[in-house]
C-alpha cells in the first residue's frame, strides 16, 4: 500500500446527524481474525472514540462518507482505556486495497506519514516525527484519555475534525490521532495519537462483538 496516494478510497469522513465531524478509515479487519488472509471489502471502520461518545440517545448515527459514497452507521464500539473504536457498516464496501494495523513499536524519531479531512471534507496529508510515548494522556476536563499515547510533530499542524485519521508507517496503521496540544488556545503543531499496537486485541474483540450483534453501540468488553 502506497502513502504516497492522495485520495485512498479507504479513507472515511464521518459526520453527526447535529453536523459534528471527524475522520477515520476502513481496516483490514479479516487479517486480525486470520493473519494469514487479507480482504479486499470490509465494514469496519476505525475512528475517535470521543466523537462518538458525544452522539447518544434513540436513533444515534452516524453519517460515513468515502469514494464517493455514504452510508448511515448506527453500530460501534468504544474501545476501553484509549481513544479508539470500531464502527460496522450496514453494506460491506469494496476496496482494490486495504490498511492493515500494524504491529510496529514506533520509536521516538519515527517519520510517519497522518491523513485527515478537518472541518470541510477535504483530506489532507502532512508528514510527521513521532516526539516520545507517553502512559497516559487527557484532555482539559478529562472527557478524553487516552492510554499509550504518544505527541507527535506534524507540518501542516493537525486542526479540528482530523481525529480519527491514520498515522502510517511504512504502509501500517500504527496510530491514530486523538487531540491537538494547543496550550492557551494556540496550536502549537504538537498532537497526541493513539498508538495502535497495544489494542490488536481490544480491536480484534470489537470486530467479532460487532459481528455477532444486529445494532447498537457502546463501550466494548474489556
Amino acid at each position: 500500500m502506497s502513502e504516497e496516494k492522495a485520495e485512498p478510497a479507504w479513507m472515511a469522513d464521518l459526520r453527526s446527524a447535529e453536523g459534528r465531524c471527524c475522520s477515520g478509515f476502513f481496516f483490514d479487519a479479516a487479517a486480525l481474525i486470520a493473519p494469514s488472509s487479507g480482504a479486499g471489502s470490509s465494514r469496519y471502520v476505525l475512528t475517535a472514540a470521543h466523537f462518538l461518545r458525544e452522539i447518544r440517545g434513540a436513533g444515534a448515527k452516524v453519517r460515513v462518507a468515502y469514494d464517493g459514497t455514504w452510508q448511515w452507521c448506527d453500530s460501534w464500539r468504544l474501545i476501553p482505556r484509549t481513544d479508539l473504536a470500531v464502527l460496522r457498516l450496514p453494506r460491506a464496501a469494496a476496496f482494490d486495497e486495504l490498511p492493515r494495523l500494524g504491529s510496529r513499536v514506533l520509536w521516538p524519531g519515527t517519520r510517519f506519514t497522518a491523513g485527515g479531512f478537518g472541518a470541510t471534507s477535504t483530506l489532507r496529508w502532512r508528514a510527521g516525527v513521532f516526539l516520545f510515548p507517553m502512559p497516559w494522556v487527557a484532555s482539559r476536563g478529562l472527557s478524553t484519555r487516552v492510554t499509550h499515547g504518544g505527541y507527535v510533530a506534524a507540518w501542516p499542524r493537525a486542526i479540528p475534525g482530523d481525529s480519527g485519521g491514520p498515522v502510517l508507517v511504512r504502509g501500517e496503521v500504527s496510530a491514530m490521532q486523538s487531540m491537538i496540544f494547543d496550550p492557551l488556545g494556540f496550536n502549537a503543531g504538537i498532537a497526541v495519537v493513539a498508538r495502535i499496537r497495544p489494542y490488536l486485541r481490544a480491536i480484534r474483540a470489537a470486530v467479532l462483538e460487532l459481528a455477532s450483534s444486529a445494532s447498537g453501540n457502546g463501550e466494548a468488553a474489556p
